[in-house]
């Protein structure tokens, strides 16, 4: 995993855990480093609340692309702001979403996941931006 943080400062716990919790498939470890009333935003989807968050992944996520994985390509922040990103590629070769044959596809996004700490260093907001055209054109294809 390549990182990089401003002035040096090592990341957060929490922004390592929802980074490995990704890479890994452990949607505990991702919900562990969310503060109580966090929210996950990824447009079309509506607002995922820390509640849903586990549903979200097992359900949802890791069904639709069953062999999701991805890449770091940049993890830096800024603990003054408390605010990091990770920036990450996705490649799957299943699609659980497409109607027919979903195997033997080549998928390839990048994306980027903005992390907003509170003043504890429990994540509060987590932003997905991916590039959706890039996705669904790898998808269909």
């Amino acid at each position: 995993m390549k990182t990089q943080t401003s002035n040096s400062t090592p990341l957060p716990s929490q922004v390592t855990d929802y980074v490995n919790g990704w890479i890994h498939r452990n949607a505990d470890l991702v919900v562990s480093s969310m503060a109580d009333g966090a929210i996950y935003i990824d447009k079309p989807h509506p607002l995922i609340p820390k509640s849903r968050m586990k549903a979200h992944l097992e359900q949802v996520a890791w069904v639709n692309f069953p062999d999701m994985t991805f890449e770091t390509l940049m993890l830096f922040g800024c603990a003054t702001a408390r605010a990091y990103a990770w920036e990450w590629a996705l490649r799957a070769s299943m699609c659980g979403i497409v109607v027919g044959d979903p195997k033997n596809r080549n998928i390839y996004c990048e994306g980027v996941d903005i992390l907003t700490l509170n003043a504890e260093g429990m994540i509060e907001r987590c932003v997905c931006h991916i590039d959706r055209k890039t996705l669904w054109d790898s998808v269909v294809h």
